[in-house]
C-alpha cells in the first residue's frame, strides 16, 4: 500500500486508464469531477476510497498510537515498524 493516500492514477488505472493517464493533474481532475454526470456509481465507489484512506490517515496522525512515525504525508511502513517494535519491546526481532 505505502502512502495512506488515494493515488488517482492507481485508482483508476485498470478501471479508466483515460483518467489514469491524464496528461496532468487538473485534467485528471476535471475527468474525475465530470464522472458525476457519466458514471456516478464509480464517483461515489472513488469518493468512498478517498474518504476511507483520509480517515486512516487521521487515524494514524491523531490516534496517538503512532507518536513517531505519523507526522506529514503518512507511510505505512513505518506505522508497520513502530507498532511491531511495540509489540516485541525488546524482546523479540523484527523481520
Amino acid at each position: 500500500m505505502g502512502e495512506v493516500k488515494l493515488q488517482d492514477r492507481e485508482w483508476f488505472a485498470s478501471i479508466r486508464p483515460e483518467i489514469a493517464n491524464a496528461s496532468s493533474a487538473a485534467i485528471r481532475k476535471k475527468l474525475i469531477t465530470d464522472l458525476k454526470v457519466s458514471d456516478p456509481g464509480l464517483h461515489l465507489a472513488y469518493l468512498d476510497s478517498s474518504r476511507t484512506a483520509e480517515g486512516e490517515a487521521h487515524f494514524a496522525q491523531h490516534s496517538g498510537r503512532y507518536e513517531l512515525a505519523a507526522g506529514g504525508d503518512t507511510n505505512t511502513y513505518p506505522l508497520f515498524i513502530e507498532l511491531a517494535d511495540g509489540i516485541i519491546r525488546g524482546r523479540g526481532k523484527i523481520g
